[in-house]
């Protein structure tokens, strides 16, 4: 399973819950998000980013929002598909709705939308890379 998290700068988890709510009716948390006839994404709040960011994570999220995240979300994906559209389409939900930022199972740094959908981004460290590393499947 892989995961990925949208930390909102400034919407409270009442508001993003009744977001979820009227995309997803009749779900409550976690909210699934379906491929065909199968469940793809779990989606649910997550609480404890605060205390799980390693230092220098924190450190970027402060200086990027001017405070920790307002509220985050934790999106984990089904092991039976590689989810990258799934997991696209609900950033662009998410981030078309409410101000925030991204990040992937695969590094501490923390995605725009618009970088979600870049080939590649160069990285402080002066390499390329792609939002949620392809695997080979």
């Amino acid at each position: 399973m892989r995961t990925v998290f949208i930390h909102l700068k400034t919407a409270t988890a009442g508001e993003v819950r009744a977001f979820l709510e009227e995309k997803f009716p009749s779900q409550y948390e976690p909210w699934v998000y379906w491929a065909g006839d199968d469940p793809c994404l779990y989606i649910d709040f997550y609480n404890e980013a605060a205390e799980e960011f390693s230092d220098s994570a924190l450190a970027d999220i402060k200086k990027k929002f001017g405070a920790i995240p307002s509220t985050s979300l934790m999106v984990d994906v089904s092991g039976r598909h590689h989810g990258h559209s799934e997991v696209r389409d609900f950033i662009s939900l998410m981030l078309g709705e409410f101000d925030g930022l991204v990040q992937d199972d695969w590094s501490e740094r923390f995605w725009t939308l618009d970088e979600v959908f870049s080939e590649s981004v160069k990285i402080e460290d002066g390499t390329e890379r792609a939002f949620f590393y392809r695997l080979a499947y």
